[in-house]
């Protein structure tokens, strides 16, 4: 049965990696069974992001829709500006995925996948790190962080993250920050929700760089602690 995927995909100050990351996004959309709605999200780059996500856009207007935003919402408010535009859409799944080209897109195959045979949520499993010590630093802490707390999950900032319509209206995430992420997989946790995790490999950048910092995991340990 086809299905119809939404995807949010939020890209700030990335116009060296564009063109390879969304050529590769268009063949692996084309290679699924299913229909896609994807929004490309500018957050507020200062670079020419703007202008080739809007080249992209007129490009294939049927496949990809631009959402521009004027200033910088951090990492959760980008994606989220997408999915609210996705929830207007008539979409049987949602989901995001980065806009670094760091994650092979054909994963998006798999997942559909897991999702038709029953999973609510699938999402990556990054199991070979390729994107330096400091990120994989970050993930790590992230992983022992959330176990100290009892929430024990594979990757929990692993993406591309895609759930049923229905997960996604029960969870409705609201995270502005770099908690999205650990938002949206503690609610799965905790409502039982049916997870697939599908093994990958974690690219190194071509070009831009990485958004994640030192500063990322003591904020991120600010919300953990309030958990």
């Amino acid at each position: 049965m086809a299905m119809t995927l939404g995807l949010s995909i939020p890209f700030y100050n990335e116009a060296a990696v564009i063109p390879q990351s969304l050529t590769a996004l268009a063949d692996a959309l084309s290679a699924l069974p299913h229909k896609s709605v994807v929004v490309l999200v500018n957050n507020g780059s200062t670079d020419a992001t703007g202008e080739r996500l809007a080249e992209w856009c007129e490009r294939y207007p049927t496949r990809f829709t631009l959402c521009d935003l004027p200033h910088n919402q951090g990492y959760g408010g980008g994606i989220l500006a997408g999915l609210r535009i996705l929830e207007a859409k008539e979409v049987d799944w949602i989901g995001w995925m980065w806009g670094d080209n760091q994650i092979d897109p054909q994963i998006l195959t798999p997942l559909c996948g897991a999702l038709v045979d029953g999973a609510d949520l699938a999402k990556a499993n990054r199991i070979d790190r390729q994107d330096g010590w400091q990120r994989l630093a970050v993930t790590r802490a992230y992983h022992h962080l959330m176990k100290w707390k009892g929430y024990s999950m594979a990757d929990i900032n692993g993406c591309p993250k895609i759930m049923t319509r229905a997960l996604y209206e029960h969870i409705q995430p609201t995270a502005h920050n770099w908690f999205l992420d650990p938002e949206v997989m503690i609610a799965a946790q905790t409502l039982g929700a049916a997870v697939h995790n599908e093994e990958t490999v974690m690219r190194p950048r071509l070009g831009g760089e990485s958004k994640i910092k030192a500063t990322t995991l003591i904020e991120f340990l600010g919300y953990v602690r309030g958990l």
